[in-house]
């Protein structure tokens, strides 16, 4: 991958400024750069290597040479305030939708942000909102997927069980295709980020759908209940043992499944 491969998708989907590093801090932290000095609608940053990545809550998202996709984009047209949760699945579905249709087993969504396959984390989305004043300036939207085997150390405990796209398939994965196809897609579901059906498909891909989950709070005590779907807002909606019905938004939680 190199910058002549970014001219070509910046000309074949119309895409604003595009560059690639084979080493940078973060590709979130130049995008955030890029958003101050008024960089076009739906610009993209690759990386061949990340030495600061990161996840939510600063967490570290590791990106050696040569083993992962790290992208991000920026989109500062059609915001919509009230639905800021819907980008973060904005990005989840888009690469969702990508591995499965490149034929990758049991991809799914652990809300908000995880990419898993057969029940492992294979990637995140980081979407973080610049504001001015009260309005979103712009939206920047981090993916990040381990491709192969030296994407993630072996050697450190991880937050939840990982693994790498060519873990589950006979050929090697070119990164290029890969995104090429996310951008397709998030093409695809950005104009459609207000719609009932963007939201269903996002549901009907949420891992530990109709099964019992445990969300894990910083600052209060764990609360359980079966994973009941989404709300309008994107948070999602899980039924207590009592039977009622509560929303838990994304602000600062780890969910995990109860078993």
């Amino acid at each position: 991958m190199n910058q002549a491969d970014l001219e070509t998708l910046k000309h074949k989907f119309s895409l604003g400024r595009v560059q690639f590093f084979s080493s940078t801090t973060s590709t979130n932290d130049i995008a955030s750069s890029w958003l101050a000095n008024n960089t076009g609608h739906f610009s993209m940053i690759v990386a061949d290597e990340q030495t600061s990545g990161r996840g939510r809550f600063g967490r570290v998202w590791y990106t050696p040479p040569n083993s992962s996709l790290a992208v991000s984009f920026i989109l500062t047209t059609g915001l919509l305030p009230n639905y800021l949760l819907r980008y973060s699945g904005l990005g989840s579905l888009a690469v969702c939708e990508t591995l499965s249709k490149l034929g990758f087993p049991e991809v799914q969504i652990k809300w908000p942000n995880d990419i898993l396959i057969r029940g492992k984390k294979v990637g995140g989305v980081l979407a973080e909102v610049n504001w001015v004043g009260n309005q979103p300036n712009g939206i920047i939207l981090g993916i990040g997927l381990n491709i192969t085997h030296t994407s993630f150390p072996k050697d450190i405990q991880l937050n939840y069980p990982a693994t790498y796209l060519e873990a589950h398939t006979s050929l090697p994965v070119h990164r290029m295709e890969v995104l090429e196809q996310i951008v397709q897609a998030i093409f695809k579901w950005n104009e459609k980020i207000s719609k009932p059906e963007f939201l269903k498909a996002w549901e009907m891909n949420l891992a530990f759908m109709n099964q019992p989950i445990q969300i894990l709070f910083s600052q209060k005590e764990s609360i359980e209940g079966q994973l009941f779907g989404l709300a309008e807002n994107g948070e999602i909606v899980l039924k207590l043992s009592t039977g009622k019905i509560i929303q838990v938004n994304a602000s600062e939680i780890n969910l995990r499944p109860s078993y």
